[in-house]
Formats: C-alpha cells, sequence, structure tokens
C-alpha cells in the first residue's frame, strides 16, 4: 500500500512503510519537502491501481 502526495506527467510521487498505519493528511499552506517518517520515491502511474477511499 501507498499513499499518492503528487502526480507529475507519468510519475506518482508516493510515501510507504509501515508508519502509514497511523498515516494522517496534513494540508500544509507552501510546498515543502517531505520529512516524515515513512518511505518516500516515485512510481509510473500505470503500475499503481488506485482505492478511491
Amino acid at each position: 500500500m501507498v499513499v499518492v502526495c503528487e502526480k507529475l506527467g507519468p510519475w506518482l510521487g508516493v510515501v510507504y512503510g509501515f508508519a502509514l498505519l497511523g498515516y494522517q493528511t496534513i494540508l500544509t499552506p507552501v510546498e515543502q519537502s517531505y520529512t516524515g517518517p515513512c518511505e518516500h520515491g516515485w512510481v509510473m502511474a500505470r503500475n499503481v491501481s488506485v482505492d478511491p477511499r
């Protein structure tokens, strides 16, 4: 399971890892780099199935 946080062309910025079990969305007023406890990176959108929950 991953959380999609960004889309850039065919790429999705994702956050993944064990810490997602307690994941909460926090909106920030300005763009900033991810500094949380989970792993993060980029994947091709065609390799991800989206669950609209």
